[in-house]
Formats: C-alpha cells, sequence, structure tokens
C-alpha cells in the first residue's frame, strides 16, 4: 500500500476477511480444548489403573496400618498406646505390632511449637539453613496443625474413615470402653 487509500483498503479488507474466519479460529480452539480434557482424563484414568495395579502387587506399610477414630478423650499420663495394642490385639487375635496415636493437640498449638523450637532451634532458622545448603532432608515444614472434625473432613477422608469403622467393627475392635467416644485420635 502506497497511499493512504490503499492502506485503508487493505486494512479494511483484513478486517473483513478476520471476521469471515472467525469460526475457523473458535472451531480449532473448541477441539483443541476437547481433545487437552480428553487427554487430561484418559491420562487420570491410565495413571489410577497403573497405581492400583502397582498397589495390588506391592505389600507396603499401608497394607498393615488401620486407622481408629472417635476414641475418648485421655491424658498423656496414662500409657493409651499400650493399652490400645492390647485390646486391639485381644479382639482381633492378631499380633500388634505397634500403636501410634495423633494426640489432638489443637488447643495447645503454641506451647507443642516452643517446646519444639527450644529442642530443635527455631523452625525459620531450620529452614533457611535448610535451603542454604541445599539439604532436602532437613526441608521441616511445621505449619498450624488442625484437627478437622468429621463434619469438615473431604469426602474421601470420611469414605476411609467409614470402611476403616465398618473393618474394625467386623473384627470386634472397639473395645466396649471406647466405643461413643468424643474426640478424633489415630491408631
Amino acid at each position: 500500500a502506497e497511499t493512504p487509500q490503499e492502506f485503508c483498503a487493505v486494512i479494511a479488507w483484513g478486517r473483513k476477511r478476520q471476521m469471515e474466519l472467525v469460526y475457523l479460529k473458535c472451531t480449532w480452539l473448541c477441539i483443541a480444548y476437547g481433545f487437552s480434557f480428553v487427554g487430561a482424563l484418559t491420562f487420570a484414568v491410565i495413571q489410577h489403573r497403573l497405581f492400583d495395579r502397582i498397589n495390588n502387587e506391592t505389600t507396603s506399610m499401608a497394607d498393615f496400618t488401620a486407622v481408629i477414630d472417635n476414641l475418648p478423650q485421655i491424658s498423656g499420663s496414662q500409657h493409651a498406646e499400650e493399652q490400645l495394642k492390647e485390646a486391639i490385639s485381644a479382639h482381633t487375635q492378631e499380633r500388634v505390632v505397634g500403636v501410634s496415636i495423633a494426640w489432638d493437640y489443637h488447643h495447645h498449638l503454641a506451647d507443642v511449637t516452643q517446646a519444639l523450637e527450644q529442642d530443635m532451634g527455631s523452625i525459620g532458622s531450620t529452614r533457611v539453613s535448610a535451603r542454604q545448603r541445599g539439604s532436602q532432608l532437613m526441608n521441616l515444614v511445621v505449619d498450624s496443625a488442625t484437627v478437622a472434625p468429621e463434619e469438615e473432613a473431604g469426602c474421601i477422608r470420611r469414605m476411609f474413615n467409614s470402611v476403616n469403622r465398618q473393618t474394625l467393627s467386623r473384627w470386634g475392635a472397639f473395645p466396649e470402653e471406647n466405643q461413643g467416644g468424643g474426640h478424633d485420635h489415630t491408631a
């Protein structure tokens, strides 16, 4: 385009052509989105099946773990782990290797964090020094721990809790004094 009139005509022709081909642009966009969406779903299904196959073919710690919740509230001065271990062993007639209770300590979070910092040093300085050394093993992540009640738990956690409760009740692994407890503890 050498003259302003030719330049204006080229611009008008380009705009008209662009509008004529906008359906092609939108069609390509929809097809690309559709393929990427279906591809992502297909990949997720393949990964899930692969995980299930490998999980079924191998033995891991999860194959020997039971989660028990709604235990009654007790103090830390009692030997709760040993008592729970004996109760499960007696009801299931199986050898229990160990029990670990995840204590409901969110009311004492500040005290626990302070004790950890006194014992291990400042959490912030531990993170900085770990980054400086480039050590992945020293990457300490301690954030505010909260215990979500059953109503606030996600759907997967509720499903696992339901399966665990059904399994343990069929085994008869709920000691009589622990049925209908109030606070969430995990063994």
